[in-house]
């Protein structure tokens, strides 16, 4: 079976489950007892190790077709300026290859949109790099292809819930500050009796400014196990690096308070509504959250919470008896809550007294900013006394909400 069907598979299997949870909940008259909620919280597990596994699977086949891809570009490759029998010599190489062309003394890879050189065959470079190249790969480092930057890249996006909502990304080459303006209040409109002043309003503004706040980690392997032709060496060092970078990053975003961090989209939204229960949400509570965001910014709304807070919600029901919460049943779909789609991020808060459980809005309107992209450098002398090869990976930028005045609010529980 291919990828695609594998993956409706196990959709299909976790629909079941929610529907089997709906039954079961459906009849369940005045307080579940504990085996009730036993099963329940089974439920809620199975539906999310279903979907983890359905993702799994789509980006596994993302990443056959794009190495199935790359296969085939390279095939068509030409290295020039090289004796026969050594990094230049003409034919096919793999990502892989590339990485472990690196522990070769003095060598520098480099990757351009139309073809792979050689630090002997610079002279053929016609395309603007995307990071910065050392002339001397033994003693400095080197640079990593930027098709492994990407894979790295691959492997840290789902860790940040907030990037997958949508946010304003844009990249500099440097990482001054830089000013934006903020939108704090919109102006008024009012009647205009006839031969009367038309009265002036303004829209309230401030600023604020966005730098490049640093991270980075350093994974580290030994030279058997980079020279090894049957391990993955770029899906493991790609995996360790985004995942460890991606889960540091989508915290700040979050939460972060803008002093050393990027500022947080929660620091600055405001109470769209407050839930009845520190422990428990109920469908007025999502009601309330959802119609506090005007038409505008709910036309492109998107909710974000912690996998533990949408467990809460598959049980919820509207007046009518109907469930608010759907699962995604096409490949690729997220699942729906009141039409919109739910993003989980593991560092939204959890359900606790005084917690912003849950955030709903336009996150077009929050900004991220980012220099380069994300760096990917290579050193042999920083691991050198253990015979280890250290992949060292970069980001730097920061974050911040442009308009305050309720594109994205969100669900507080009550302080007691």
């Amino acid at each position: 079976m291919d990828y695609k069907g594998q993956a409706q598979t196990v959709l299909d299997n976790r629909a079941n489950v929610v529907e089997q949870r709906r039954a079961l909940t459906d009849g369940i008259t005045g307080e579940a007892t504990a085996e009730q909620r036993a099963q329940l919280d089974r439920m809620d597990e199975d539906i999310r190790s279903l979907y983890d596994e359905a993702r799994s699977i789509v980006e596994e086949g993302e990443r056959e077709a794009q190495a199935s891809e790359l296969r085939s570009r390279a095939g068509a490759l030409v290295h020039g300026g090289a004796p026969a029998g050594q990094l230049g010599q003409p034919g096919a190489r793999n990502l892989n290859d590339e990485i472990r062309a690196l522990t070769l003394p003095g060598q520098v890879v480099n990757v351009t949109p139309d073809r792979l050189i050689d630090s002997r065959n610079a002279a053929a470079v016609a395309a603007e790099y995307r990071t910065a190249v050392t002339t001397n790969a033994a003693n400095a480092g080197a640079t990593v292809p930027t098709t492994f930057v990407a894979k790295v890249l691959e492997n840290a996006l789902p860790e940040i819930g907030v990037w997958q909502a949508g946010p304003e990304i844009f990249t500099t080459s440097g990482g001054e500050s830089m000013i934006f303006p903020r939108l704090t209040n919109r102006p008024s409109v009012g009647a205009v009796a006839e031969n009367t002043q038309f009265p002036t309003t303004d829209a309230a503004f401030n600023q604020f400014s966005m730098g490049a706040h640093k991270y980075g980690a350093i994974v580290q392997v030994s030279k058997e196990m980079v020279q090894d032709s049957l391990i993955d060496i770029a899906g493991y060092v790609a995996g360790q690096a985004g995942q460890m970078l991606g889960r540091q990053i989508a915290a700040d975003l979050i939460s972060g308070t803008g002093s050393g961090t990027p500022t947080g989209f929660l620091t600055l939204t405001t109470a769209g509504a407050t839930s009845a229960s520190a422990t428990a949400l109920t469908g007025d509570d999502v009601m309330g959250l959802f119609y506090s965001v005007i038409k505008p910014y709910r036309a492109n709304g998107k909710w974000l919470m912690n996998d533990m807070t949408v467990g809460k919600l598959r049980g919820v029901k509207d007046d009518y008896g109907q469930y608010l919460w759907q699962p995604g049943l096409v490949l690729g779909e997220p699942d729906i809550l009141l039409g919109k789609p739910v993003i989980s991020d593991t560092n939204m808060p959890e359900l606790a007294v005084s917690s912003k459980v849950i955030a709903f809005g336009d996150f077009s309107k929050y900004f991220v900013r980012q220099v380069n992209g994300i760096q990917v450098e290579l050193s042999f002398e920083y691991g050198w006394g253990s015979d280890l090869v250290s992949y060292k990976v970069t980001w730097r930028g920061d974050g911040n909400l442009s308009d305050t005045t309720g594109a994205i609010k969100h669900l507080i529980t009550p302080a007691s």
